[in-house]
């Protein structure tokens, strides 16, 4: 990675471009949990030609500290994720922190934007409108004022909204609540202590939830939903 980005900086540089260039870069969200062992089973194997070998949940659990959880589920340590943004000739000062809640879905916006582009160039009954909102105020120390977020991953369920944010593992799971402001590492679940507020951003998941075609969840693992997926009811 590092010298691929490397490669592209300097082919930006000496071009002339690079500080015209808006240049995002992000990791993957959350450490790995899944227990994978092939080959040796030898420790003293481990990280040589003769193994394969995943880190499994107690290092995955470590990599995400503070934060709960890991890849799959939906509380900090499965979602949150770094992001460096370079755009000299188009970000206010440098070496900012922006800590207003962003999302995957925020960086085609943003392009489109800084792009002048048009979404989609024709009309087109195939295309899907844009869910995200573009980052650019944030370049500018404005606040981008967006809406709610949501997450649905395995019935693995989050909503954020703010400083809310609602979330539970799986299916059946109970929803919990979390000031995000006072509480990022998700510690202190605050739904029964406030359950008019949790069943009012639960109906507000639940309610996107149909609009995008969620339902219906499944809690299965990713091989066997490719190999059988749910079919929505009509």
């Amino acid at each position: 990675v590092d010298q691929g980005v490397g490669r592209i900086v300097s082919g930006l540089r000496s071009h002339g471009l690079l500080d015209d260039s808006l240049i995002f870069f992000m990791s993957d969200n959350g450490g790995c949990h899944e227990e994978v062992h092939g080959r040796s089973r030898d420790i003293a194997a481990f990280g040589t030609d003769e193994s394969f070998e995943s880190y499994g949940r107690p290092w995955a659990n470590l990599s995400n500290v503070p934060f709960r959880l890991f890849k799959s589920w939906v509380h900090e340590g499965g979602i949150a994720t770094p992001l460096i943004v370079y755009w000299p000739n188009g970000i206010a000062g440098s070496g900012a922190y922006c800590r207003e809640p962003a999302h995957f879905i925020d960086v085609m916006p943003t392009c489109r934007e800084v792009a002048g582009a048009s979404y989609p160039p024709e009309p087109s009954p195939s295309l899907l409108p844009l869910e995200g909102t573009s980052l650019v105020p944030c370049f500018r120390n404005v606040s981008i004022q967006r809406g709610s977020l949501f997450w649905e991953h395995e019935a693995n369920r989050a909503l954020r909204k703010g400083r809310w944010k609602i979330a539970d593992q799986g299916e059946y799971g109970a929803w919990e609540l979390y000031d995000m402001e006072e509480d990022r590492t998700e510690t202190r679940d605050l739904s029964r202590e406030m359950p008019e507020l949790t069943r009012e951003l639960v109906q507000e998941w639940v309610d996107e939830a149909h609009r995008i075609g969620v339902f219906p969840l499944d809690g299965r693992t990713w091989v066997p939903r490719i190999k059988e997926p749910l079919v929505p009811p009509r």
